[in-house]
């Protein structure tokens, strides 16, 4: 059972990172490491680390919000031993991550709690129910309209509308041309209709200012494979996909991609 004194404990934690995802890719924890990482570099950074007296800091705490279209349960823990070659009952390095399903009709506990998160919940329901009929920017703006008439995320659409449109779009056309690019891949590579589909959701991460990492994990792809697209878009910005991906077809041997 979700325990919500102990949820709301963790998130406001001098040291909470929070993320929020559609992708369950298994890779959470470890982008997690990184990030505390740098996070306690920075913190921490004036301190030597060569004296003997114990540097403290606050205990971090991990949760992730999923609002992705796979079906998962209300909650589960992700581990970063999970990830091991070896596995042991007593890794000696751990880091776990909660993920919290925020989808509409999970979690109603905790949707009761935070009215914020709950109203966002039916807000993306509205939009992927509509994008099934319709366009993603026509599923967006019937979907912001009817929140607004029913006064669900009212204050925040009606400020940052244009944001909020924007970022939605990217957004869920992300989700479908993932979709679209799982189902369309081949045992032997991806040909060139495919190669379009991630060059252009590659381009759509960089609109919403994610460097090369950040892009190579999201979409779990190969690092430099992205680097090369990446280098191919700023380089070219007058070219379109198709043309991305011819050049990149001329450059490069099959599997162009190299999907991790």
């Amino acid at each position: 059972m979700l325990n919500i004194e102990n949820i709301e404990k963790q998130v406001v934690s001098e040291l909470s990172l929070t993320l929020s995802q559609i992708n369950a890719s298994g890779k959470m924890a470890l982008r997690f490491l990184f990030y505390v990482g740098e996070l306690l570099k920075n913190e921490l950074g004036e301190q030597t680390l060569y004296t003997s007296r114990r540097i403290k800091f606050s205990g971090p705490v991990f949760v992730v919000f999923y609002n992705g279209v796979e079906e998962r349960p209300e909650q589960w823990i992700e581990k970063l031993s999970d990830s091991f070659d070896q596995k042991t009952d007593l890794p000696k390095l751990e880091l776990e991550v909660l993920v919290l399903n925020v989808n509409f009709g999970h979690n109603k506990e905790l949707m009761e709690q935070c009215q914020t998160l709950k109203e966002y919940s039916i807000y993306v329901a509205k939009v992927r129910t509509y994008a099934e009929t319709m366009s993603i920017d026509k599923a967006v703006e019937r979907a912001i309209e009817e929140c607004i008439k029913e006064g669900v995320l009212t204050d925040f659409l009606g400020k940052h509308r244009s944001e909020a449109v924007r970022m939605s779009i990217l957004e869920f056309d992300e989700e479908r041309e993932m979709k679209l690019i799982r189902e369309a891949e081949f045992e032997d590579g991806f040909a060139e209709g495919e190669l379009n589909l991630l060059i252009s959701l590659i381009r759509k991460q960089l609109l919403k200012g994610k460097n090369t990492e950040e892009i190579a994990e999201i979409l779990d792809l190969d690092f430099d494979r992205v680097g090369q697209v990446v280098g191919y878009i700023t380089q070219n910005p007058v070219l379109d996909d198709r043309e991305i991906a011819t050049k990149i077809a001329l450059c490069t041997v099959p599997d162009p991609m190299n999907i991790r």
